[in-house]
């Protein structure tokens, strides 16, 4: 099975799930993801960029994203998807980074320019991992990776700078 085709299972999957809640308080709550609206391109960091367009759903309930992401060894693709669960009065954040790979939710915090994903479980190893995108520009966002061992004290590591090209 194409990579597209997994994708667009998984995805009808999720968007069934979605229209099970309160369309009308999703849609406005959902605005708050308008802000990453538009094709993205990413600066180099270690090799790596990443170009991503995002688009609404039909139904302005949510917000895809397919990346390309180019590293020295190969390009990959991915999918994301940005919602609001009106049931629970929270975003989610969800991705299909390799094809066969489970879309899991992972809790997505905004406050007004600022997103942070994942950080609230450990993995195998112990380590807390969250991203944090800024929003602050209208046409560009900051973005670094964070870890900690507790959970509350977190550590920069890598980050970079996306630009709106569309």
């Amino acid at each position: 099975m194409r990579l597209a085709d997994r994708a667009s299972a998984a995805l009808a999957l999720l968007l069934v799930a979605f229209h099970a809640s309160s369309a009308q308080a999703t849609r406005a709550s959902a605005q708050a993801l308008a802000v990453i609206v538009g094709v993205w391109q990413s600066d180099t960091t270690n090799g790596t960029s990443a170009r991503s367009s995002c688009e609404w759903t039909p139904q302005h309930g949510a917000v895809l994203c397919e990346q390309t992401i180019t590293t020295p060894e190969a390009v990959r693709h991915a999918l994301s998807l940005f919602t609001f669960d009106a049931g629970a009065g929270k975003f989610v954040f969800y991705t299909l980074g390799q094809p066969g790979d489970a879309m899991r939710p992972v809790p997505l915090a905004i406050d007004r320019h600022i997103w942070i994903y994942g950080g609230q479980a450990p993995d195998n190893g112990g380590r807390f991992s969250r991203t944090v995108n800024d929003f602050t520009a209208s046409d560009s966002y900051s973005w670094r990776l964070e870890s900690s061992t507790d959970g509350e004290h977190w550590t920069p590591g890598i980050g970079g700078r996306s630009t709106r090209v569309r």
